[in-house]
């Protein structure tokens, strides 16, 4: 499916620690966008010129040697590294390969090939292991195919759909790296044609009954699925929505805070926000939770739908050992609160997108 940019906006313009866009996308051919709040976006994007270039240099190819790519066809070893393979990351199946076939590597098991490949792109495995470049074009014929990113809908309106996300960039194994999707989608220019894929995500939606209240959980980008939720709530004229958010500074990185406050200011949405740098001792969404105690388990015993989106390493394992600690003051043993937990997640009254 062919998606026309409309809208591309940095929300954290005066940061100097990332870079935050929230992206509105439209059918290029005009038509309505099926999906619904809580859904995905795929999006395929090109691989970096420079990248690219370096691994042709390094395997020895110009670039207009033909190679065959399995479900594509005959292209350019350019076109292949472009459009169509996996360089910006490093696949553990491809150590494990080397291993295998060519007894290339000491790696000690899964787990230690898992933690080579972290952090590392294709660049670093030739530089890392020269002899791998001596396959030249064949060496291809290793690497994983370029998969779409997944981005969490931003939105609910039928004529057009936004994602918000970070342009990933960082240092690692002494060179400077960035996220295909992220930064490519970041250089676009106004009404630049893209090819996108819309995704639902069963395990995320909102309750059927509207009146139904959902306690919302997000830190970061993990904010986006909110606000397609709070969108389709206002319009269906739905129950209590409560939103606990987490960033890192309020002056510089207070995503779309306009149209949370606006909603807030409507009566649509009970807003609690914490920045963690904002003080001398951080505080995170987890801690205006805590304090908010009362409220959130009243809502809970009204039959509250709870949401959860963030890192899987840090907000996601936090709102759990929060809950979990609050099934068990409220009767019962730990044991048992970890079982209705996971009784809970079963049924859908605990819902979970975490990256």
């Amino acid at each position: 499916m062919q998606l026309r940019l409309i809208q591309s906006e940095l929300l954290t313009e005066n940061s100097q620690i990332k870079q935050v866009y929230l992206q509105t996308y439209v059918a290029a051919n005009g038509g309505q966008l099926d999906y619904q709040a809580g859904d995905w976006l795929l999006m395929h994007a090109i691989n970096p010129e420079v990248l690219v270039a370096e691994i042709l240099n390094q395997l020895g190819l110009q670039g207009d040697e033909t190679v065959q790519l399995r479900r594509i066809g005959e292209v350019s070893a350019e076109q292949a590294l472009s459009q169509y393979l996996e360089i910006t990351q490093l696949n553990p199946a491809i150590l494990n390969k080397m291993q295998r076939q060519l007894q290339i590597g000491e790696w000690d098991g899964r787990q230690a090939m898992m933690d080579y490949a972290y952090g590392r792109d294709i660049v670093d495995l030739l530089n890392a292991f020269p002899q791998m470049a001596e396959l030249g074009a064949e060496f291809l014929s290793w690497l994983s195919p370029l998969a779409p990113r997944y981005y969490s809908i931003a939105s609910a309106e039928s004529q057009q759909v936004k994602i918000l996300f970070k342009a990933l960039n960082y240092h690692y194994a002494g060179r400077d790296k960035s996220g295909v999707a992220s930064n490519y989608l970041a250089q676009l220019p106004i009404d630049a044609v893209v090819e996108g894929e819309l995704k639902t995500n069963p395990l995320f939606k909102l309750p059927e009954n509207p009146q139904t209240p959902i306690i919302m959980v997000g830190a970061g980008t993990g904010l986006a699925p909110f606000l397609g939720f709070i969108e389709a709530r206002q319009r269906q004229q739905a129950g209590e929505n409560i939103l606990f958010f987490g960033e890192t500074e309020k002056a510089n990185a207070c995503l779309c805070c306009e149209q949370l406050q606006a909603a807030q200011a409507k009566g649509d949405l009970q807003l609690f926000m914490e920045f963690s740098r904002d003080q001398a001792e951080k505080r995170y969404v987890q801690d205006a939770m805590r304090e908010q105690k009362a409220l959130l388990w009243q809502k809970w015993q009204d039959g509250a739908v709870l949401y959860v989106c963030g890192s899987q390493k840090t907000l996601a394992p936090a709102v759990e050992r929060l809950w979990q600690l609050w099934l068990a003051e409220e009767g019962g043993s730990e044991q048992e609160a970890t079982q209705i937990w996971q009784s809970l997640r079963k049924e859908r009254r605990i819902q979970f997108d975490v990256y």
